[in-house]
């Protein structure tokens, strides 16, 4: 049975701590970096600057950069009503070419 909305969290992690698993991965990966001197920011943006590396790849490593520098857009959604009290009139202009004898 699930707790009722507006119940206070009781137990478990506290809300935004990292999940253990994924921190000490992240550890062990920054310490595997710093030991091989290696960034991978700046290896996967040599990479993308490789013109001799297939032109899809280069732009996949761009796109997985670019959301660590620019925010990613949402979709908006919009809807409106709207109350006419007389039905538009709707004037349709078309070009003369010369068909008209004037």
């Amino acid at each position: 049975m699930s707790r009722p909305k507006g119940t206070p969290k009781t137990g478990g992690r506290k809300l935004g701590s990292a999940n253990k698993f994924n921190h000490e991965q992240s550890d062990k990966i920054r310490v595997l970096c710093e030991t091989y001197n290696l960034d991978p920011i700046e290896a996967l943006l040599k990479l993308a600057a490789d013109e001799n590396i297939e032109l899809n790849l280069r732009v996949s490593i761009l796109k997985e950069l670019a959301q660590y520098i620019y925010p990613k857009r949402k979709t908006v959604e919009l809807s409106a009503e709207i109350e006419m009290s007389t039905a538009p009139q709707i004037q349709i202009y078309l070009p003369d070419n010369g068909t008209s004898g004037h």
